[in-house]
């Protein structure tokens, strides 16, 4: 991971966070996940999320422009020939502009109504007037799995 991870400067700019070699990040915690060091001897962090109650991170958007936000999460495959063999359960993400829509989500959430339905591993029907999905921890090199 790159020290200053800049990309590119479309969309009025372009921002990319890491804290994986320094805990440290912009994104407010409001509640649901803790910054940990995983791995004292290297210094590795992650954020812990809650699996019971979830996460809400805040992010502010200073640009002029709408941007994308993309999100990405580690996972671990049991067996390195399926990167859908995850340890890990799947992550749901919602996007919310406003503190009232962000606790309607965690509740759809908690009540399984978010308008999606898994078929498998890999295909999740969705419903249109939802802003929910998941994640996938797929990673295409072997070796990294």
């Amino acid at each position: 991971f790159p020290p200053d991870p800049q990309v590119g400067s479309w969309l009025g700019g372009d921002t990319c966070i890491s804290w994986f070699q320094t805990g440290e990040t912009p994104l407010q915690i409001i509640e649901g996940g803790e910054m940990k060091e995983w791995d004292e001897e290297k210094h590795k962090f992650g954020i812990e999320v809650n699996q019971e109650d979830g996460m809400i991170l805040e992010y502010n958007h200073d640009g002029t422009q709408e941007a994308m936000i993309s999100l990405q999460y580690m996972t671990k495959a049991t067996d390195p020939n399926d990167p859908y063999s995850s340890m890990y359960p799947p992550v749901l993400i919602s996007t919310k502009q406003n503190i009232e829509g962000i606790l309607d989500s965690k509740v759809d959430a908690k009540t399984d109504m978010t308008g999606l339905a898994r078929t498998n591993v890999v295909e999740v029907e969705t419903d249109p007037d939802e802003d929910w999905v998941y994640l996938r921890g797929l990673q295409k090199k072997v070796s990294d799995r």
